[in-house]
Protein backbone atom coordinates (compact mmCIF):
# COMPACT_ATOMS: atom_id res chain seq x y z
CA UNK A 1 0.00 0.00 0.00
CA UNK A 2 1.19 3.14 -1.01
CA UNK A 3 1.16 6.06 1.51
CA UNK A 4 1.41 9.64 -0.24
CA UNK A 5 3.92 11.58 1.88
CA UNK A 6 2.27 14.98 1.32
CA UNK A 7 -1.38 14.00 1.97
CA UNK A 8 -0.32 12.21 5.02
CA UNK A 9 0.86 15.36 6.69
CA UNK A 10 -2.52 17.12 5.11
CA UNK A 11 -5.09 14.70 5.96
CA UNK A 12 -3.48 12.84 9.52
CA UNK A 13 -6.93 11.44 10.20
CA UNK A 14 -6.67 9.46 6.72
CA UNK A 15 -2.78 8.63 8.19
CA UNK A 16 -3.82 7.05 11.56
CA UNK A 17 -6.60 5.14 10.11
CA UNK A 18 -4.37 3.62 7.49
CA UNK A 19 -1.64 2.56 10.20
CA UNK A 20 -4.05 1.18 12.40
CA UNK A 21 -4.51 -1.07 10.03
CA UNK A 22 -1.75 -2.06 9.13
CA UNK A 23 -1.54 -3.07 12.80
CA UNK A 24 0.37 -0.57 14.45
CA UNK A 25 -0.16 2.20 16.68
CA UNK A 26 -0.32 5.14 14.88
CA UNK A 27 -0.30 8.95 16.50
CA UNK A 28 -3.48 9.89 16.65
CA UNK A 29 -3.86 13.93 15.60
CA UNK A 30 -2.91 15.42 18.60
CA UNK A 31 -0.11 13.52 19.10
CA UNK A 32 1.46 13.75 15.66
CA UNK A 33 1.75 17.48 16.38
CA UNK A 34 3.53 16.74 19.31
CA UNK A 35 7.77 16.54 18.84
CA UNK A 36 10.63 17.12 21.20
CA UNK A 37 13.81 19.11 20.97
CA UNK A 38 16.99 18.44 23.28
CA UNK A 39 17.78 21.22 25.96
CA UNK A 40 20.06 20.17 28.04
CA UNK A 41 19.60 16.85 28.03
CA UNK A 42 16.09 17.76 28.51
CA UNK A 43 13.04 17.13 26.07
CA UNK A 44 10.38 20.44 25.77
CA UNK A 45 7.29 20.08 23.83
CA UNK A 46 6.78 21.51 20.25
CA UNK A 47 4.15 21.64 17.79
CA UNK A 48 5.32 19.04 15.03
CA UNK A 49 6.59 15.30 14.70
CA UNK A 50 9.92 16.11 14.93
CA UNK A 51 11.08 13.81 11.69
CA UNK A 52 8.94 16.01 9.74
CA UNK A 53 9.72 19.08 11.45
CA UNK A 54 13.50 18.66 10.15
CA UNK A 55 12.96 16.58 7.01
CA UNK A 56 11.40 15.97 3.72
CA UNK A 57 11.97 14.05 0.57
CA UNK A 58 14.31 16.66 -0.51
CA UNK A 59 16.99 15.91 2.17
CA UNK A 60 16.52 11.76 1.09
CA UNK A 61 19.34 10.89 -2.25
CA UNK A 62 16.87 11.33 -5.00
CA UNK A 63 17.01 7.77 -5.43
CA UNK A 64 14.85 7.34 -2.20
CA UNK A 65 12.56 10.39 -2.98
CA UNK A 66 10.04 8.49 -5.42
CA UNK A 67 8.37 6.57 -2.62
CA UNK A 68 8.19 8.39 0.79
CA UNK A 69 6.16 7.10 3.33
CA UNK A 70 5.09 8.92 6.21
CA UNK A 71 7.50 8.77 9.80
CA UNK A 72 7.02 5.91 11.45
CA UNK A 73 7.48 8.43 14.46
CA UNK A 74 4.82 8.03 17.59
CA UNK A 75 4.45 8.88 21.32
CA UNK A 76 1.61 6.76 21.69
CA UNK A 77 0.95 6.20 25.08
CA UNK A 78 0.21 2.34 24.61
CA UNK A 79 3.28 2.35 22.75
CA UNK A 80 5.43 3.45 24.73
CA UNK A 81 4.21 1.34 27.74
CA UNK A 82 5.51 -1.52 25.85
CA UNK A 83 9.21 -0.13 25.67
CA UNK A 84 11.72 -2.41 27.04
CA UNK A 85 14.12 -2.09 29.54
CA UNK A 86 17.21 -0.41 28.38
CA UNK A 87 19.50 -1.43 31.01
CA UNK A 88 22.26 -4.04 30.54
CA UNK A 89 25.28 -5.03 32.11
CA UNK A 90 28.83 -4.29 30.50
CA UNK A 91 31.82 -5.78 32.56
CA UNK A 92 29.75 -6.39 35.54
CA UNK A 93 28.39 -2.77 35.30
CA UNK A 94 25.11 -0.92 34.79
CA UNK A 95 24.42 0.78 31.62
CA UNK A 96 21.49 2.31 29.55
CA UNK A 97 20.93 1.84 25.64
CA UNK A 98 19.96 5.01 23.75
CA UNK A 99 18.08 2.75 21.35
CA UNK A 100 16.14 -0.80 21.94
CA UNK A 101 15.06 -2.81 18.69
CA UNK A 102 11.98 -4.70 20.15
CA UNK A 103 12.32 -7.27 17.81
CA UNK A 104 9.24 -9.30 18.52
CA UNK A 105 7.12 -6.20 17.72
CA UNK A 106 9.33 -4.59 15.25
CA UNK A 107 9.52 -1.11 17.43
CA UNK A 108 12.94 0.74 17.85
CA UNK A 109 11.91 3.02 21.12
CA UNK A 110 14.75 5.95 21.62
CA UNK A 111 15.41 6.63 25.94
CA UNK A 112 17.09 9.86 27.28
CA UNK A 113 20.27 9.75 29.47
CA UNK A 114 18.51 8.28 32.77
CA UNK A 115 16.23 5.56 31.17
CA UNK A 116 13.30 6.98 30.49
CA UNK A 117 11.43 5.93 27.03
CA UNK A 118 11.24 9.41 24.46
CA UNK A 119 9.76 8.11 21.39
CA UNK A 120 9.27 4.97 19.54
CA UNK A 121 9.27 4.30 15.27
CA UNK A 122 7.83 1.51 13.41
CA UNK A 123 10.72 -1.10 11.80
CA UNK A 124 11.07 -4.28 10.50
CA UNK A 125 13.04 -7.00 12.02
CA UNK A 126 14.36 -10.07 10.90
CA UNK A 127 12.41 -12.98 8.72
CA UNK A 128 11.64 -16.51 10.56
CA UNK A 129 14.60 -17.65 8.86
CA UNK A 130 16.96 -14.92 9.26
CA UNK A 131 16.15 -13.91 13.20
CA UNK A 132 17.21 -10.60 14.30
CA UNK A 133 19.70 -11.78 17.59
CA UNK A 134 19.48 -10.58 20.70
CA UNK A 135 22.44 -8.70 22.33
CA UNK A 136 23.67 -5.34 22.97
CA UNK A 137 25.93 -3.08 20.46
CA UNK A 138 27.88 -0.37 20.01
CA UNK A 139 27.48 2.30 17.28
CA UNK A 140 30.81 2.75 16.05
CA UNK A 141 30.27 4.86 12.94
CA UNK A 142 27.23 6.20 10.92
CA UNK A 143 27.60 5.90 7.07
CA UNK A 144 25.98 7.71 4.06
CA UNK A 145 24.79 6.42 0.86
CA UNK A 146 25.98 5.25 -1.86
CA UNK A 147 28.78 3.32 1.11
CA UNK A 148 30.98 4.11 -1.58
CA UNK A 149 34.05 4.21 0.70
CA UNK A 150 33.36 -0.02 1.75
CA UNK A 151 35.14 -2.62 0.70
CA UNK A 152 33.57 -3.90 -3.06
CA UNK A 153 33.09 -7.19 -1.09
CA UNK A 154 30.36 -6.05 0.82
CA UNK A 155 27.09 -5.85 0.52
CA UNK A 156 26.12 -2.30 1.29
CA UNK A 157 28.72 -1.10 -1.33
CA UNK A 158 27.05 -3.68 -3.72
CA UNK A 159 23.86 -2.96 -3.23
CA UNK A 160 23.84 0.06 -1.41
CA UNK A 161 19.85 0.93 -2.37
CA UNK A 162 18.85 -2.38 0.13
CA UNK A 163 20.39 0.18 2.72
CA UNK A 164 18.68 3.41 2.52
CA UNK A 165 20.57 6.97 2.87
CA UNK A 166 21.98 5.89 6.28
CA UNK A 167 23.11 3.20 8.48
CA UNK A 168 23.79 3.28 12.05
CA UNK A 169 27.31 0.67 11.66
CA UNK A 170 26.79 -1.07 15.17
CA UNK A 171 29.10 -3.82 16.50
CA UNK A 172 27.97 -6.88 18.73
CA UNK A 173 29.66 -6.27 22.29
CA UNK A 174 31.10 -8.81 24.33
CA UNK A 175 29.07 -7.69 27.71
CA UNK A 176 32.23 -9.85 29.43
CA UNK A 177 35.26 -8.44 28.20
CA UNK A 178 34.06 -5.63 26.05
CA UNK A 179 35.40 -6.82 22.98
CA UNK A 180 33.59 -5.56 19.55
CA UNK A 181 32.85 -7.52 16.42
CA UNK A 182 30.63 -6.98 13.61
CA UNK A 183 27.03 -7.82 14.31
CA UNK A 184 25.15 -8.20 10.61
CA UNK A 185 22.09 -6.25 12.28
CA UNK A 186 22.80 -2.59 11.47
CA UNK A 187 19.62 -0.26 11.88
CA UNK A 188 19.28 1.65 8.45
CA UNK A 189 16.58 2.46 5.97
CA UNK A 190 15.66 1.06 2.76
CA UNK A 191 14.62 1.17 -0.75
CA UNK A 192 11.04 -0.45 0.17
CA UNK A 193 9.17 1.74 2.16
CA UNK A 194 6.12 -0.29 2.40
CA UNK A 195 7.48 -3.25 2.85
CA UNK A 196 8.38 -2.05 6.93
CA UNK A 197 4.46 -2.70 7.12
CA UNK A 198 5.60 -6.29 7.63
CA UNK A 199 7.48 -6.59 10.19
CA UNK A 200 9.63 -10.04 10.47
CA UNK A 201 10.83 -9.59 6.49
CA UNK A 202 15.22 -8.41 6.97
CA UNK A 203 17.92 -10.93 7.10
CA UNK A 204 18.47 -9.59 10.20
CA UNK A 205 19.03 -6.27 9.68
CA UNK A 206 16.34 -3.44 11.43
CA UNK A 207 14.83 -1.14 9.05
CA UNK A 208 13.04 1.90 9.36
CA UNK A 209 11.59 4.82 7.13
CA UNK A 210 14.56 6.71 5.34
CA UNK A 211 13.06 9.99 7.11
CA UNK A 212 13.34 8.35 10.25
CA UNK A 213 16.49 6.99 9.81
CA UNK A 214 17.64 10.39 9.12
CA UNK A 215 16.65 11.64 12.70
CA UNK A 216 17.89 8.63 14.55
CA UNK A 217 21.51 9.11 12.85
CA UNK A 218 21.54 13.07 13.99
CA UNK A 219 20.37 12.02 17.90
CA UNK A 220 22.06 8.69 18.20
CA UNK A 221 26.10 9.81 18.72
CA UNK A 222 28.74 7.28 17.65
CA UNK A 223 29.56 5.21 21.14
CA UNK A 224 25.89 5.06 22.09
CA UNK A 225 24.75 1.25 22.79
CA UNK A 226 22.02 -0.38 20.83
CA UNK A 227 19.90 -3.15 22.88
CA UNK A 228 18.35 -6.06 20.67
CA UNK A 229 15.20 -7.83 22.75
CA UNK A 230 12.60 -10.45 22.17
Amino acid sequence: MKIDFINTIKYPIIAATTAMALGYAAPTTAQTNKSYTLTEDKFERKNINPVLEKYSKEDLPEVFREEVNPSGWTINPDTLKMAPSPKFKLLDKDNKAALVVDITNCIVFRYDKDGNVIEAFKAATGAPDTPTKEGVTKVVSKLNYPYSTLSRKTKRRRFPRDYGPKILLTFDVDPNTGKLHDSGRYPHGTKHENAIEKGHITHGCTRVHNLDILYLSDVTPVGSFVLFKK
